[in-house]
C-alpha cells in the first residue's frame, strides 16, 4: 500500500532498534522492534494527516484507556 503522506522512517527505526539490542544474537528482536517501530510511525502519520478532532479525540482516549490497563495487568 502506497502512503506517499507517511514517512519513510525504517532506517532510523532499525537503528533505534540496534542501539536497543546491540549484539547479534539478538537479530530477532532487533527486527520485531524495527517493524512495531515503523508501523506506529505510520499510526501517527496517518493520525495526523487523516483524523477529524472528534475522531483523534475518540483514539487519545482508547489508547489511554490501553494504557491503563496494561499498567494494572502489569502491577498483578
Amino acid at each position: 500500500m502506497k502512503l506517499p503522506f507517511a514517512r519513510d522512517r525504517l532506517v532510523e527505526c532499525y537503528f533505534m532498534a540496534l542501539g536497543v539490542f546491540f549484539e547479534p544474537q539478538y537479530f530477532l528482536s532487533q527486527r520485531l522492534l524495527t517493524k512495531a517501530t515503523a508501523i506506529l510511525s505510520i499510526i501517527n502519520d496517518i493520525y495526523d494527516a487523516y483524523g477529524t478532532m472528534e475522531e483523534l479525540k475518540s483514539l487519545t482516549e482508547a489508547i489511554e484507556r490501553y494504557g491503563m490497563l496494561v499498567a494494572q495487568i502489569n502491577c498483578l
